[in-house]
């Protein structure tokens, strides 16, 4: 499958309408308020780090979206290769996990950034493609994601976020040792704040406390 038809650019519009212009943005919990940062990998092995990322990921991710039957994923990746061929890397990758997307559901938007050149090089882009996925293949996603900096395959090299617009959600789980989530549902976000306190990353409690403890002053 190629990139043919893939123009329209309504996901990352709903995207930026929902979250703003700093959506797919590296370092979300530091450009976001409301958001929450979890700590995801644990253990003394790459296995067991692995195995700790992916349940933490999943089992947050499962309340998060809890009720959606799909979910918009965005998968960033970096090279000077033409979409149409750093796509079909992807792709293949994707495929490996058991992940085949219809071409309607692509779409894609080059956007090189400060971040990119820093840590890519100075002739890369990032070129991100957005698709609908159901939440059934959440776990095969993850996998992928959380894979490529442990060394472990089946792995999808990029940076991924996973959106729910109608609910108000962002998550990024930037790599096997974190994940970030932001969006405007407070609400929710404080749910996951409360019920996987013991996952946040320490380092960022105090802020975190303060936007989202009972009797904080919301954003």
């Amino acid at each position: 499958m190629g990139l043919a038809g893939a123009v329209a650019l309504s996901l990352f519009d709903e995207l930026d309408v929902v979250f703003g212009p700093a959506a797919l943005a590296d370092a979300l919990f530091y450009r976001h308020s409301p958001a929450l940062r979890f700590e995801l990998e644990g253990g003394k092995t790459y296995i067991a780090q692995f195995l700790q990322a992916v349940d933490r990921a999943r089992t947050v991710l499962n309340v998060a979206f809890a009720g959606m039957e799909a979910v918009t994923a965005v998968l960033g990746v970096w090279g000077d290769d033409p979409p149409a061929q750093l796509w079909a890397t992807a792709e293949a990758a994707l495929h490996e996990l058991g992940i085949k997307l219809p071409a309607p559901e692509l779409s894609a938007s080059e956007l090189p950034t400060p971040e990119t050149r820093v840590l890519h090089g100075e002739e890369d882009t990032q070129v991100l493609f957005a698709f609908t996925l159901s939440t059934a293949r959440l776990p095969e996603l993850l996998w992928g994601s959380l894979a490529a900096d442990l060394g472990i395959f089946p792995q999808l090299r990029g940076r991924l976020w996973l959106a729910a617009p109608e609910l108000g959600l962002l998550a990024c789980p930037y790599d096997s040792r974190g994940m970030d989530m932001i969006g405007p549902n407070t609400a929710r976000l404080a749910q996951l704040y409360h019920q996987f306190g013991d996952w946040l990353l320490d380092h960022d409690r105090a802020r975190m406390a303060e936007m989202l403890s009972p009797g904080s002053k919301k954003p």
